[in-house]
């Protein structure tokens, strides 16, 4: 049995290996960046994260304040 350090204890995923976990996602559709998009990658410990969320802004040339706002609102529902 382990011990409760040993279980809370998350694997630390490198910026390398969390770029090559976006990029497979962005090639097998599961990302497509169109605006408000939300996707949460459970469990990937990156930087001492737990989970990590992708928010989708859609394209920079349309992006305004009120994309960002709307972001941020897709990324509170998905909590």
């Amino acid at each position: 049995c382990k011990s409760p350090s040993q279980k809370e204890k998350l694997a630390e995923l490198s910026p390398k290996d969390l770029h090559k976990k976006l990029s497979s996602s962005v090639e097998e559709k599961m990302i497509t960046g169109n605006a408000n998009e939300a996707v949460i990658f459970r469990e990937l410990g990156y930087l001492g994260f737990r989970h990590v969320i992708v928010i989708g802004v859609g394209k920079s040339s349309d992006m305004t304040s009120e994309t960002i706002r709307r972001a941020g609102a897709a990324a509170h529902e998905a909590l």
